[in-house]
């Protein structure tokens, strides 16, 4: 399983930002119900309000809300590495079977890949895996991987996929259940001009025993180029740790030239509901500052240059 999560992986990069730099609000609401994934496991109702975060004291929340969904994409990264390291498994034409580390259990793969596409369908029964930061988790369910080449000419190629997952399971240390579920499809292009990405989640939910944290109706759209990376970003963000949900989106496409240190140099990264908070880029500050977290268009926070920035918060 080892897979190109670029789409995740940015998608969680670009929420590290938001979620370090403020507390934000949220907007619209009502359960995810649109085609392609639903949110199905917010027992707590926390889709259906908006989280109130225009304080000092709720950057605390925020965070662990943070936490919760590195919790998910980390997690599923330690087992795909740990089963990396088992032994050969037993092959039958393209399905292959790998006993897991409680001896009960097992994982069933069936590929269906050439030497340019990649399509995988894991099947998870009793099985116990040892993650480094997790400890041994016990898994069930499936986990699905595509990626093919949509289109190529000489100067560029056209990659289309996704990851769909429905796991269910405990974390044994601490006897937490465990369920994470929902799809996460992607559209990559590689050309003369730099490299995009379009990054699109219906609903993806988490759950660690009564932490429950999701994301749903998100639309990221990544692009590289040689001067600089920039993205642009809507989603909503649902979670037991800010107790309710905040809409994200960025009015201005954040941009991040390549220097050392790091630097967004124009760009605005929004959370909206009861109030809003705002994350303000170089140009985009007005104010000639590096970075201005606003709230209800107050400053909340002003840094003057980068350097002032803890490096943690990848500005």
């Amino acid at each position: 399983m080892n897979k190109n999560n670029m789409g995740q992986a940015a998608l969680y990069l670009s929420l590290t930002v938001v979620l370090a730099a403020c507390g934000g609000g949220g907007g619209s609401g009502g359960k995810d119900q649109s085609g392609g994934g639903t949110i199905e496991l917010d027992t707590g109702g926390y889709a259906d309000r908006a989280a109130s975060m225009t304080e000092l004291s709720h950057v605390d929340s925020a965070a662990a809300l943070y936490a919760d969904v590195t919790n998910a994409s980390d997690l599923i990264w330690e087992v795909e590495d740990r089963i990396e390291s088992w032994g050969q498994p037993e092959v039958n034409g393209n399905v292959f079977t790998l006993t897991c580390e409680n001896g009960s259990g097992k994982v069933v793969v069936t590929i269906e890949s050439d030497n340019v596409n990649d399509k995988e369908h894991w099947q998870f029964t009793n099985c116990e895996v040892l993650t480094p930061n997790y400890g041994r988790v016990l898994l069930n369910g499936t986990y699905q991987y595509v990626n093919v080449l949509a289109a190529e000419s000489a100067v560029s190629e056209n990659w289309i996929g996704y990851e769909a997952f429905a796991i269910s399971g405990t974390f044994l240390g601490t006897g937490e259940a465990l369920k994470l579920q929902g799809r996460e499809d992607r559209d990559e292009r590689n050309s003369a001009e730099g490299y995009k990405l379009t990054s699109r989640i219906k609903a993806l939910e988490f759950m660690q025993g009564d932490r429950y944290v999701a994301i749903s109706d998100a639309v990221f759209d990544f692009a590289i180029d040689e001067e600089a990376e920039s993205y642009t970003l809507t989603a909503k963000l649902i979670g037991s740790a800010i107790n309710g949900y905040v809409n994200l989106s960025t009015p201005e496409r954040v941009n991040t030239p390549f220097v050392e240190p790091p630097c967004s140099d124009a760009g605005v990264v929004r959370m909206e509901g009861e109030g809003y908070a705002e994350v303000r880029y170089g140009t985009s500050t007005g104010t000639g500052d590096a970075v201005v977290v606003e709230v209800n268009g107050s400053p909340l926070k002003v840094f003057a240059t980068c350097a002032e920035v803890d490096p943690d918060f990848n500005f």
